[in-house]
């Protein structure tokens, strides 16, 4: 059975409804009696976060590009969101159908962070979905996990039925083909066929006792021939893997709002602290061909103005400088690069200076220790002593400030190290001299999983606080903005993130207490935590602040990342003596790390292959050419004078409630697509020439909203029209356009009347005839803070009343604007029809100027025509 939900009352009530609407740019609907598995990815946190992740929109894609499957999204809704669904009796429901989440196959959830975990339960509770795997038969759907925790996944043991460890791109296509062979069996059945799968554990077929001291004694599979270790899947070559480049295009501004390019996967740098450099070995790098080509179907298809080149170390690309140079080429200065992950290294002035060409904001360096002591400790490839020299090279290209990333209560850690820190911080404020920005940000150290220091504890949380304290407290007559991150949410990170299966006890208490959003400071609860562990009688400091044996069971000891457990204690005693482990890319030489693939072999040659060709081709041939629909610079435009268009447009349907900006965002995106030759502005950060007319409030329809843009060529007005309309979402045409004189005064100028109509249920006549009659009808508006009075009469300029055939009711409204100033539609509800329960509808007709003597103008009609035909 299919049940499709109306979001009327959670799309009128949220705070941003546009987290809900779906129907995105290149979002995927299919028709749901031509598919046989319904799968839902599920990420645990608000919108703006979920649909930054490139990994789930990797499995978006795979998925929809099968015939018989549809995956469909869906994110953690927010606290309003969440109000009125329980109010409303609305389930969690996937945002492409906006069918309830229990109507699905296959329930997916991303792991990114273990504070998320009770945004899990809560979503499952949403959903109408019991919490615990063994409540949950099959009529639900089977609820899976997948992402970095998933390497560490018996905290959540009670609640998923099983996780996908490692690479996605292969097994969730294998977990579909065994579900479709299997899903007539019994849950139990099922998940036993399924766990025959590489790559997949189910921890209800794993037993775990305990000894009485709470370490683990055994675990062990409870069925005959069950694997004792899990191992994880690997994508090998990443040029034949699958990558989206129809990535969904948001309508409101998310954490990444811009194009994801993933151009390698893994790192051999090896810090000892890095959960992330140890899972995902070994390192594979996409080719430059690969990566200009997928670069540019991305901005085609998406119309993003920025291009995000994602790794764990960027900069440690074999071909990052003839990649950047390739991109700039391409793109010029209408696509801005962000490099996010850059290690300090002798490429980092190099790649300055290319950036420098584009965009010159910030930089973010992440040298975590200020002593070459800890360097050596935590196996940190950076040089310290080089940092400072570096800086003041970018500053010298014209960047506007710098952002480090520093760590605290690392093992060895001491106060000569914080002082370290202190003085690599004087020292680089120096070079600022008040022109440019210093930001610091301090974290406390995690101990993680499959990594050198997993048996290491983290220090108590007043010793952490220390020395925050400390080092903020030898900052604070500096002009450097610190921030840092709340002890409490490490801790808990730390309990979780080496914790065992009875954590979900606590887990299960703490989200009846009420905790969510625990990631987010201003929500953050902890003593609602320590009566969590309180009652399920868990200490937690078992698990954060006592260090591990070397022969001891660790929880995640059955999973398998490749990683030997051999080599990673090596790595824990090298620390001990500060001896450091080169990187075997680099060094190439094998550090005997335990992975069974060549990946030495694979990637010298891979990373060989990368830089001969980044230095001998100079003509890159891309295999799907795109027009050259904006020009980098000024040089290569045509000799003419810039031309003006008049855009009339609608914004009906659900595309109501996105709000003026992010209209203009999706208007800008969509002129990319659609390859209009926008002209760009002058200066430090160019961007398109184009202009709205008056801002229409979130929730209202419109039939008549304008748009002016500049073009830097001529375009004939139908090709403009059908090119827009071919990329433009469902609620938003172009229906007219035409070129008018750039002497033309602005839209917001020029119009100084608009036109609502407001369909109602009922009404009362006398009540308008009344006020209509008035002079002065006072409301209250808060501006800047404070209560004003506001007379709102003089800006109504006429109210008539019509009864139609259904019985309703269909007032119009015309407001006057004068020097910017009308009338709110909030404020003309209450005051005219007093109930807003009333309205059913309201949408603006008409945008218009009156003349000096009365007569209404149409901006596109009565615009000063430049006489230009084309």
């Amino acid at each position: 059975m299919m049940t499709k939900l109306d979001l009327t009352p959670l799309l009128s009530c949220g705070s941003k409804p546009t987290r809900y609407l779906g129907n995105e740019v290149n979002s995927i609907h299919k028709d749901w009696s031509r598919v046989s598995v319904k799968v839902a990815l599920a990420f645990p946190d608000v919108y703006e976060v979920g649909l930054s992740h490139l990994g789930l929109k990797i499995l978006y894609s795979i998925l929809n590009a099968r015939d018989d499957v549809a995956a469909e999204r869906v994110y953690a809704p927010w606290f309003d969101a969440e109000e009125v669904m329980r109010k409303s009796s609305i389930p969690l429901f996937s945002l492409e159908s906006r069918i309830p989440i229990k109507e699905f196959d296959i329930l997916g959830f991303s792991l990114q962070y273990e504070l998320s975990y009770t945004n899990l339960l809560n979503m499952l509770d949403l959903a109408q979905i019991p919490l615990l795997s063994s409540a949950r038969h099959e009529q639900f759907p089977l609820v899976i996990a997948g992402g970095p925790l998933s390497f560490n996944p018996e905290p959540l043991a009670e609640f998923i039925d099983l996780f996908c460890i490692g690479d996605g791109e292969e097994v969730i296509l294998e977990l579909i083909e065994a579900y479709k062979q299997n899903r007539h069996k019994p849950k139990s059945d099922l998940l036993v066929a399924l766990s025959q799968l590489e790559g997949v554990y189910v921890p209800a077929l794993y037993r775990v006792d305990y000894y009485e001291d709470g370490r683990i004694k055994e675990f062990s599979p409870k069925i005959p021939g069950g694997p004792e270790k899990i191992k994880k899947r690997i994508i090998v070559n990443l040029d034949n893997a699958p990558f989206p480049t129809d990535q969904i295009v948001p309508y409101m501004n998310i954490i990444h709002d811009r194009a994801s390019l993933e151009i390698q996967r893994g790192c051999t740098q090896g810090c000892r602290f890095c959960h992330a450099g140890i899972i995902y070995r070994p390192i594979r790098e996409r080719s430059l061909d690969c990566l200009l080509n997928q670069a540019n179907e991305l901005i085609s298809k998406t119309g993003y103005e920025e291009l995000s080149l994602g790794s764990l170390s960027t900069s440690n690309y074999s071909s990052i400088l003839k990649l950047v140079n390739c991109l700039q080429a391409r793109f010029g200065s209408c696509v801005s690069l962000s490099l996010p992950s850059l290690r300090i290294n002798p490429l980092i002035p190099d790649i300055s200076t290319l950036l420098a060409k584009i965009k010159r904001t910030g930089l973010t360096l992440v040298p975590e220790v200020g002593t070459t002591r800890m360097q050596k400790v935590i196996n940190k490839q950076v040089a310290i002593e080089e940092l400072a020299s570096s800086i003041e090279n970018i500053f010298k290209l014209g960047w506007l400030g710098v952002k480090l990333y520093f760590m605290i209560g690392l093992p060895q850690e001491n106060y000569e190290d914080l002082d370290g820190i202190i003085h690599l911080i004087h020292k680089i404020n120096k070079l600022c001299k008040g022109k440019h920005t210093l930001k610091i940000s301090l974290a406390s150290f995690v101990p993680k999983t499959h990594t050198p220091f997993q048996w290491t504890a983290q220090l108590p949380k007043e010793e952490l606080i220390a020395r925050q304290n400390y080092i903020i407290d030898k900052l604070s007559r500096k002009k450097v903005e610190v921030s840092w991150h709340e002890t409490n949410l490490s801790f808990l990170e730390a309990v979780f993130s080496r914790g065992d299966r009875r954590l979900s006890k606590v887990l299960l208490k703490a989200y009846e207490l009420g905790c969510k959003f625990d990631g987010w400071n201003e929500y953050f609860d902890f003593n609602k935590w320590l009566k969590a562990f309180q009652t399920a009688k868990i200490d937690p400091a078992f698990y954060a602040n006592k260090p591990k044996e070397f022969d001891e069971i660790l929880p995640w000891d059955h999973i398998d990342c490749d990683v030997t457990k051999d080599f990673l204690w090596q790595e824990y005693q090298n620390s001990l003596i500060g001896q450091e482990t080169p990187d075997c890319k680099q060094n190439k030489r094998c550090n005997q790390c335990g992975l069974e693939q060549e990946c030495f072999h694979q990637s010298t040659e891979y990373g060989a292959r990368s830089m001969e060709h980044g230095a001998q081709n100079t003509e890159i041939k891309y295999q799907k050419p795109i027009t050259d629909y904006r020009v980098p610079t000024t040089d290569h435009r045509p000799p003419i004078t810039k031309l003006r268009v008049r855009i009339e447009f609608t914004k009906e349907g659900d595309i109501k409630y996105i709000s003026h900006l992010d209209l203009m965002r999706l208007l800008m995106r969509a002129i990319n697509r659609a390859n209009i030759p926008i002209a760009l502005s002058q200066g430090f950060s160019p961007h398109p020439r184009l202009a709205l007319s008056h801002a229409l409030a979130v929730g209202l329809a419109s039939q008549a909203e304008y748009a002016d843009l500049d073009l830097y060529r001529p375009m004939k007005l139908p090709e403009l029209i059908t090119n827009f309309n071919q990329v433009l979402p469902e609620g938003i045409k172009v229906r007219s356009a035409c070129f008018i004189d750039n002497k033309t005064e602005s839209l917001t100028s020029l119009i100084n009347e608009l036109v609502y109509k407001i369909e109602l249920i009922e009404i009362d006549e006398s009540r308008v005839k009344e006020l209509l009659a008035q002079e002065q009808i006072w409301v209250l508006r808060v501006v800047k803070g404070r209560e004003e009075k506001i007379n709102i009469r003089p800006y109504i300029s006429q109210v008539t009343i019509n009864t139609q055939l259904n019985g309703t009711t269909e007032l119009l409204a015309s407001f006057k604007i004068d020097n910017g100033k009308t009338v709110k539609m909030g404020e003309f509800i209450n005051a005219f029809i007093g109930d807003e329960k009333k309205v059913i509808a309201i949408t603006r007709v008409g945008q218009f100027y009156r003349d000096e003597q009365g007569t209404l103008h149409s901006p596109v009609n009565g615009a000063v025509i430049c006489g230009v035909d084309f």
